[in-house]
């Protein structure tokens, strides 16, 4: 298992303003396997900011699909917005 600190993560530009950062990391102390996250950003004044904060589906783990049929956790996406309450 790795590292509580350990992520890894994937930066990728779709426009000047405008990327993708895929990241994978440990989601809980107690957790055996890796999440992975999707952030949108985009540049203003010259700084990244978040968009978005994604997380893998947790029924289709990321596929887009249950059972053959587009997931309906996450409409076929793969990824489910987070929310902090």
């Amino acid at each position: 298992m790795e590292s509580l600190f350990s992520t890894k993560f994937d930066f990728m530009p779709e426009s000047e303003s405008r990327a993708i950062v895929y990241t994978k990391q440990i989601a809980y102390p107690s957790a055996d396997k890796l999440t992975n996250y999707k952030y949108v950003l985009s540049k203003v004044n010259n700084n990244w900011l978040i968009d978005e904060y994604l997380t893998e589906c947790y029924l289709c783990e990321g596929t887009g699909k249950f059972y053959g049929k587009s997931c309906t956790q996450c409409k076929g996406f793969g990824y489910e917005p987070m929310y902090w309450f």
